[in-house]
């Protein structure tokens, strides 16, 4: 009983410096809105490509919005197959079971040994005013 109450005591010390060095720290007095309001109306969407995976098979990714699904072998650097993805989507990218987006098969079997990257087109945003305006 007697060896565990130092062990105890440094514990509770250490436990009241951390407490006491969180309770220190100043909060601001103002908050510059500048830097909280965002100039933009409504979304902001992607509006380029992006990698979204890459490397040797398998590659999975799950689209978080509709875009166009483009597969490239980056050893050979062609193009190996392109589809259209909804939002959930799974897009699977294996050397023995191929290209799968949405569960629906795009390309064939792959080589194993090469590098792929899963690529994503954003569409392009509306022209005319953002969403929720009127036109005068």
């Amino acid at each position: 009983m007697y060896a565990a109450h130092p062990i105890l005591v440094c514990a509770a010390a250490t436990n009241i410096a951390w407490l006491a060095g969180c309770a220190g720290q100043a909060r601001p007095e103002k908050v510059d809105r500048d830097v909280w309001d965002s100039p933009h109306f409504g979304t902001v969407r992607k509006t380029e490509e992006v990698v979204a995976a890459e490397g040797l098979p398998p590659l999975v990714f799950q689209l978080q919005q509709p875009v166009t699904v483009r597969i490239v072998d980056e050893t050979t650097g062609k193009q190996v197959a392109t589809a259209p993805g909804q939002t959930g989507d799974i897009v699977a990218v294996d050397a023995s079971s191929g290209i799968h987006v949405g569960g629906r098969p795009v390309a064939g079997i792959i080589a194993a040994d090469h590098r792929h990257a899963i690529h994503l087109d954003f569409e392009p945003p509306p022209s005319g005013p953002p969403a929720g305006e009127t036109v005068k």
